[in-house]
């Protein structure tokens, strides 16, 4: 296992069936760590096997307790507070919580790792955990609110097209589903302009049938 932070998830997300077995079978024989390079190991285990139990088993309770593990020992032991806390752990549980309707808890996440993204001027990141924030509150019920996270995040500096879309087009729904037909419809036009002359990581197909079945419907 090495402790390259990037380069390990990658490789993981390429390799994911035969990574779970080599995880499993690597945690249970460890003693505590005893240093930092051994504690960064330790995390990296717990992290790669959340990310496993999340994405590959869709098990959400296992990779709760794994990715909170993996959070303890970067952020208390190892006293680290970065981006990559921000994107790889914090808005992960903050995604696994607001799935499990523990609202609060997810909140607590998604907001620290906006915080952070933003102290430290990683505005895609940052939009991100805002992105999620508002769905965290569109899930409650409140679409209101809801459309001051998308807004907030679309005032980031030099975000990814991707980015803008997502935020866009969520905005679009709450705007729609709280009676703002005409705005709504105009942000689905520009994101639409956006998908057909950018390359940006979006299926073009599933969007617009997505948002245009909804229009359909108001």
């Amino acid at each position: 296992i090495t402790v390259n932070k990037e380069e390990d998830v990658a490789h993981f997300e390429n390799n994911m069936g035969k990574g779970f077995t080599m995880l499993e079978t690597a945690l249970h024989p460890w003693r505590n760590p005893q240093d930092t390079l051994e504690w960064e190991v330790w995390h990296k285990l717990h992290l790669l096997l959340g990310y496993a139990h999340f994405k590959k088993k869709k098990d959400l309770l296992n990779a709760r307790t794994y990715y909170e593990d993996a959070r303890a020992i970067y952020q208390d032991t190892l006293q680290l507070a970065d981006v990559y806390l921000a994107e790889h752990i914090l808005i992960q549980l903050g995604n696994i919580h607001n799935r499990l309707r523990d609202y609060e808890k997810s909140y607590y996440f998604l907001n620290q790792a906006k915080d952070i993204c933003v102290q430290l001027e990683a505005y895609d990141k940052a939009a991100l955990a805002i992105n999620s924030l508002g769905v965290n509150i569109r899930d409650r019920g409140n679409w209101l609110e809801a459309i001051g996270y998308y807004q907030e995040g679309l005032t980031y500096p030099n975000l990814k097209l991707e980015n803008i879309v997502q935020l866009s087009l969520n905005l679009a729904e709450a705007l729609a589903v709280t009676g703002q037909l005409d705005s709504s419809r105009q942000i689905t036009l520009e994101c639409q302009n956006i998908l057909e002359k950018k390359s940006v990581d979006f299926d073009p197909e599933f969007v617009l049938e997505y948002w245009a079945d909804l229009h359909e419907n108001l």
